[in-house]
Order: C-alpha cells, then sequence, then structure tokens
C-alpha cells in the first residue's frame, strides 16, 4: 500500500496548491500596481518638467523685451521688434538651438524687409552687439526643459 494516498493527505496538497497560486497571485496584482503607480508618477513628472517656462518678465526699462522661440519666422511679418533712430523697425526672433549650441546660449536673429537683410548668432547672458541700426542687449537667456519655452529677454535700442 506505498503508492496510495489516503483522502486527508490529498485534499491538504490541494489546499496547499491553492494557497501557492493565491499568494502568486497577490504579489503578481501589487507588481503591477507598483509599475502603474511608477508609470503614471514618471508621466506627471516629465508633464511638469516639460510646462516650465520663464518667469513672467518684470517690470523693465524701455526697449526690454522677451523673445521666446517661434517654430518658423518671417522677417517681413517678425513676432518681435524694435525701431531703428529712423523710426523704422527691425525684426527680432529666438529659434530652437541646434544640437552643437552651448547649453547657455540661444540663436537669435535681427532682420529687416527691405532691403532684405538677416543677421544670426547665438547668444549668451551679457552679450551686447549692434545689427541693422540696433544695439542689442542680452539680459538673459532662458533654456527651458523643453525648448520650445526657451526664451531670450532683451534690449533693443537705436545704436
Amino acid at each position: 500500500m506505498q503508492g496510495t494516498r489516503t483522502p486527508q493527505v490529498e485534499g491538504e496538497a490541494a489546499s496547499g496548491a491553492r494557497r501557492s497560486r493565491s499568494t502568486l497571485t497577490i504579489v503578481l496584482a501589487a507588481l503591477v500596481a507598483l509599475g502603474a503607480v511608477a508609470f503614471l508618477t514618471v508621466t506627471l513628472v516629465d508633464r511638469a518638467r516639460d510646462a516650465k517656462q520663464p518667469p513672467p518678465l518684470a517690470s523693465h526699462a524701455p526697449g526690454v523685451q522677451r523673445i521666446t522661440v517661434q517654430r518658423w519666422f518671417s522677417i517681413r511679418n517678425p513676432p518681435f521688434g524694435a525701431e531703428r533712430a529712423d523710426g523704422t523697425k527691425v525684426g527680432l526672433s529666438a529659434a530652437k538651438p541646434a544640437p552643437d549650441t552651448p547649453s547657455d546660449a540661444l540663436p537669435l536673429y535681427v532682420a529687416q524687409a527691405t532691403p532684405q537683410q538677416l543677421v544670426d548668432r547665438n547668444v549668451r547672458t551679457g552679450d551686447t552687439f549692434t545689427a541693422l541700426g540696433l544695439r542689442v542687449t542680452v539680459l538673459k537667456v532662458w533654456r527651458m526643459p523643453n525648448p520650445e519655452h526657451d526664451a531670450i529677454d532683451v534690449r533693443a535700442v537705436p545704436a
């Protein structure tokens, strides 16, 4: 009678297997829940980081403005600008940086429509240059986690 089991032993074995499967199910459910919480946390932190923008431009002297990054730039209808001494308008625009642009710099464009001219340069906080009749001083370069929110605070006055 060596190979036969009693009904009590078979019941205990089945009960142990059920407990083992139940424990495994609970552990797997906990791991799935933990993974979901981790995914949601990373997603929310990433979105908050991407939404970060420069603080509002504080009260400022004449000629100071924030130049935000534009998806496209038209010399004839610039998104930002300043007036030269003769009253004509010169356009200002910022663009997304190229991969090789230093982390503390952004491309700034100074443009006039007639005759068509464009001066572009990578600028850093503290830079000052003269272009197309304007004296441009870079007050602050804002590099944000999301490059679409990058901006440059400048003071542009007649040269």
